[in-house]
């Protein structure tokens, strides 16, 4: 006798012996749990590993990167074409150099000499050893970048424009071009740069607040004391100002994924 044969359809073997049913797709080998298609060193980070946050949100990066272009652009327009700020920067200097008096003199040019250029290289010098030492290497490139690099662009955007310097009694006398400022730029993109390592490390809300009070309180004091020594035009600072918080946030879009910032922890 032969053997009685199964309806048609029908497997000889159930799902559990290894036999699919007929004209059942085929489903892709399953990797065991909790493992990845992909090593690490293949660029995949490990299954409910976290994400490492850039050192400085993407969109607050791309808001300082709009405005300070923007302000920068615009007041380069309005010094190119003899607009109404570059019309009213003379006697704006004039009027506030009008009001120097010697107890406001002094701490003002010691704010403005903290923010030349010697100074901010030396401080950004210090603080790559202080980084090297602490091991945290990857703040190193934009470091490098933000500040030396922001400065390099002021030098080069002062022989583009080669604006004179005011000219106004007992003013600082000063042979480069004025515009945009070197101290203000440099003080911008150095505090600038000191302002995200410090809200990156920074896990309180009140210490996050203080940070960024002081650097804005030492950038617009830089600014006020080159217009207040007769060193700048009010336009040049606000330009520089502009100019180098879109550096800070160019850098930080570049560099900002590689220096590995932990996430603050919620207090």
């Amino acid at each position: 006798m032969s053997p009685a044969r199964p309806p048609e359809g029908a497997n000889s073997l159930s799902e559990g012996q290894g036999r699919r049913p007929k004209g059942a797709p085929l489903s892709p080998a399953r990797p065991p749990e909790g493992a990845n298609s992909l090593s690490e060193g293949q660029g995949r980070r490990p299954k409910g590993a976290p994400v490492t946050p850039p050192a400085m949100p993407v969109r607050t990066a791309l808001v300082v990167l709009v405005l300070g272009g923007s302000v920068f652009t615009a007041l380069a327009a309005d010094l190119l074409w003899h607009g109404p700020v570059t019309a009213a920067d003379a006697a704006f200097g004039a009027w506030l150099r009008a009001l120097a008096r010697p107890a406001v003199t002094a701490p003002l040019w010691l704010v403005s000499e903290l923010h030349g250029t010697r100074v901010l290289l030396a401080m950004a010098a210090l603080a790559a050893v202080l980084l090297a030492w602490r091991g945290q290497t990857t703040w190193l490139p934009p470091l490098v970048l933000c500040v030396p690099g922001g400065m390099l662009l002021n030098s080069a955007v002062k022989h583009g424009f080669q604006r004179a310097r005011p000219a106004l009694d007992g003013a600082v006398e000063l042979g480069s071009y004025s515009f945009p400022s070197g101290h203000a730029a440099g003080a911008t993109v150095w505090w600038g740069f000191v302002l995200v390592w410090l809200l990156a490390h920074l896990p309180r809300p009140r210490e996050r607040l203080a940070a960024c009070i002081l650097a804005v309180s030492m950038v617009a004091l830089t600014a006020l004391s080159r217009v207040y020594l007769g060193a700048h035009f009010a336009s040049d600072v606000l330009a520089a100002i502009g100019e180098g918080a879109a550096w800070v946030a160019f850098t930080f879009l570049v560099l900002g994924r590689r220096v590995g910032a932990p996430p603050a922890p919620h207090r």
